[in-house]
């Protein structure tokens, strides 16, 4: 079923058009008689993929244009890098590579035009491919594999970065990417880059952790295909043993799965005026002992807020979410 798009802002035509459009393919069409996962979503909390699937139509709501202006952009720099490489003669030429190396790329080869190369640079972009375990059919599509090496790109905030990066995850996403495609993906390093949406230059010397520059690339470590594969058989397990349980009995989002920022305990010099904190601490003791030091005034344990549950699919129906206050 479509999903139902509001347009409650009264954007223009030509700006609404761009935000509903959606050509994302899961590849279910090409595997149509069996169980389809892709990677993106195995890495998703299990009670969120398993809950995400009993939500009723009629209460999945409406999503208004608006909403989608992130995944939009994410995906026009998608779309503009994997052009600019049908196009990667000039630009090469442009960063100052020698033309023997210009005439050794080859955008998505067949293997038989590998083999008959003399001395390949092969760049494969954006391909979906499929895999089955244990009974379930895993998809990936990858960005790029240049000379072996994956590349993803990723746009985000700043703030994104800076509070909520979880290398881990991208790691493992990626190395489910070479598990797919352990033919093409012969490095074990992969590198992401990161295109952050709202970066400042005025910030880059107020803020030593602040990223120096608009795209930031680093560069991860891949598990081997040993390991990436024992992870998808537990990742496995661990749906199907909670598939049928009820949400009381089911497995809960961690803190890491919410998005949940760091605790406070906030130090309040007088305890009749609680509008700012005095001083504000990042665990209890050091709190406690400035309390000591001061000889007055309160300490309050502020829990980390929890961000996750608003981009939940799952939300309507979780009753996880209902413990915590949501914006």
């Amino acid at each position: 079923m479509s999903k139902v798009l509001t347009n409650n802002t009264g954007l223009s035509l030509a700006m609404a058009v761009w935000l509903a459009h959606d050509d994302y393919d899961n590849g279910a069409s090409e595997v149509p008689e069996q169980e389809l996962v892709s990677a993106t979503t195995l890495l998703k909390p299990t009670r969120q993929f398993v809950l995400s699937q009993r939500v009723p139509p009629q209460e999945e709501g409406t999503t208004d244009v608006t909403d989608l202006i992130a995944s939009s952009f994410g995906t026009a720099v998608h779309d503009s890098v994997e052009n600019a490489w049908k196009h990667y003669p000039k630009a090469m030429k442009k960063l100052g590579y020698p033309q023997k190396v210009i005439d050794s790329v080859m955008i998505n080869p067949t293997d038989g035009e590998l083999a008959a190369h003399p001395n390949p640079l092969p760049v494969y972009l954006e391909q979906r491919y499929f895999r089955t375990i244990d009974g379930v059919t895993i998809s990936g599509k990858f960005d790029q594999i240049i000379d072996g090496a994956l590349n993803d790109t990723k746009t985000t905030s700043v703030f994104g970065y800076m509070n909520g990066f979880n290398e881990e995850k991208y790691r493992l996403q990626l190395s489910i990417y070479r598990w797919l495609n352990p033919d093409k993906v012969t490095s074990d390093i992969a590198y992401i880059q990161l295109v952050f949406t709202d970066w400042q230059r005025m910030m880059v010397k107020q803020n030593p952790k602040y990223p120096k520059h608009r795209v930031l690339e680093f560069k991860v470590n891949l598990l081997s295909l040993a390991e990436t594969e024992a992870w998808i058989m537990g990742k496995l397990t661990e749906i199907r043993n909670n598939v049928m349980l009820d949400q009381d009995q089911m497995i809960r989002c961690n803190d890491e799965d919410l998005w949940r920022s760091a605790p406070k305990w906030k130090y309040y010099a007088n305890p009749e005026k609680m509008g700012r904190a005095t001083k504000n601490f990042d665990d209890p003791a050091s709190a406690n002992a400035h309390k000591a030091s001061a000889g007055k005034g309160v300490v309050i344990h502020v829990p980390g807020k929890v961000k996750a549950c608003g981009y939940c699919s799952a939300f309507p129906i979780c009753k996880q979410k209902d413990e915590y206050d949501h914006d």
